[in-house]
């Protein structure tokens, strides 16, 4: 891992028996602190998605793969989650969100 990287993970299954249903997330910090802690983040994440190896990331993540971790959390219903361009912004902005709760220490 480099030490510049930092990941947040997903599981479609969320029991991390199907090796096909994970898939992480890799940002830097500064990719991380481009995001507000409150407020609307839309136009960071966006800036985010236009970065080339977060496409290459994303790429490689299946439109199921993704639908599957963001139906986990409720939050969302399947007319809302047929969106692909949504649905990356959605899994990019809970990416975030875990590693700024990892690193509490952020500002």
């Amino acid at each position: 891992m480099n030490a510049n990287l930092y990941y947040a993970y997903f599981d479609v299954d969320q029991n991390g028996l199907d090796e096909d249903s994970f898939f992480e997330i890799e940002l830097t910090k500064e990719d991380v602190l481009s995001v507000p802690k409150c407020g609307q983040a839309d136009p960071f994440i966006k800036d985010i998605l236009q970065v080339e190896r977060i496409q290459k990331q994303l790429a490689q993540i299946s439109d199921a793969q993704l639908r599957g971790v963001l139906w986990g959390y409720g939050t969302w219903d399947n007319k809302e989650l047929s969106i692909r361009e949504d649905n990356e912004m959605r899994i990019l902005w809970l990416a975030v969100g875990d590693i700024r709760e990892e690193n509490p220490a952020w500002k």
